[in-house]
Order: C-alpha cells, then sequence, then structure tokens
C-alpha cells in the first residue's frame, strides 16, 4: 500500500501548562497526524472540522506516535 502522507493537526490551540516553581510556562508540544481514508486519522481521530498541514515527504518527530506507528507498519509513504 503506498499513498502520499497528509499531515493534519487540530485548530484549537493547546492551552498552556504551568510548571512548579517560578512560574514558568511550558507550551506542550503540539503534534500533526496522518489522514486516513473518510474522516479519521490513521490512529482513530475524528478529523472532519481538523485543518489540513498538506502533503509531507517524510515522518518527523513532531507526528502522533501512533500515527507513525501505523504509518510504518503499513508502509504508507
Amino acid at each position: 500500500m503506498s499513498r502520499s502522507l497528509v499531515a493534519v493537526c487540530s485548530a484549537k490551540p493547546r492551552p498552556s501548562v504551568h510548571k512548579t516553581g517560578k512560574g514558568h510556562q511550558h507550551w506542550a508540544r503540539d503534534v500533526y497526524h496522518i489522514a486516513a481514508s473518510g474522516i479519521t486519522t490513521l490512529c482513530g481521530r475524528d478529523r472532519s472540522e481538523w485543518l489540513t498541514i498538506g502533503p509531507i515527504p517524510e515522518i518527523t518527530g513532531d507526528c502522533c506516535s501512533r500515527c507513525a506507528a501505523i504509518a510504518n507498519a503499513t508502509g504508507v509513504k
């Protein structure tokens, strides 16, 4: 099965997460997902209202770990 990787992400920003201590803020890393057929991602999330980033040449560290594992296991390129 060989098809292109199309990245998608949620349109809603993540809330900030406060570290303990002197009030430093740490923003959680926003990951992208890989679109599957229909309105889901490879990891099974509903992407009907998400933004399409577009085709990507390869999976990076910012990809959802479940989407990346499924893409690697099924040979999606």
